[in-house]
């Protein structure tokens, strides 16, 4: 697996956010075929995770160039934070509630718009990019 490159693009309101680029690693002839096709990849309500990474390797070798912006990296991670020793700690209802409500949806569709832009400036497929995401990311897509 290749190590994503990590990323600062323009947000919401010309702030730097934090990204992660995960190059396009094709494993096969099929995937080959998509190589300079690009996605945005949001992540859940609890941020650029293992989870999220996970998600864009897999599609980084399907032959897609993958930009994960990390919403939070403005005020931090509003929940726990992984470590060493628990890699997925859990979120109670109440952090999770807060988490969702403490991103405006302005801001974080500002953030993935940059995101776009970077990819373009990047060479983003001719026909452009998909923004796809989970839970609270596919909310935002």
């Amino acid at each position: 697996m290749n190590e994503p490159e990590k990323v600062v693009l323009l947000g919401a309101g010309g702030d730097c956010v934090d990204a992660e680029l995960f190059a396009a690693n094709p494993q096969n002839q099929e995937a080959e075929e998509r190589a300079g096709r690009s996605i945005v990849l949001v992540h859940e309500v609890f941020g650029l995770d293992r989870f999220t990474r996970q998600v864009a390797t897999e599609l980084a070798a399907e032959g897609y160039q993958v930009m994960a912006p990390d919403l939070y990296s403005r005020e931090g991670l509003p929940g726990p934070a992984p470590s060493a020793d628990d890699p997925a700690p859990s979120w109670d209802v109440d952090t999770i509630r807060a988490a969702a409500a403490g991103l405006s949806d302005r801001q974080a569709v500002s953030d993935i718009e940059g995101a776009g832009k970077e990819l373009k400036r990047r060479g983003a497929h001719k026909d452009g990019f998909v923004v796809m995401g989970f839970c609270r990311g596919g909310t935002l897509a």
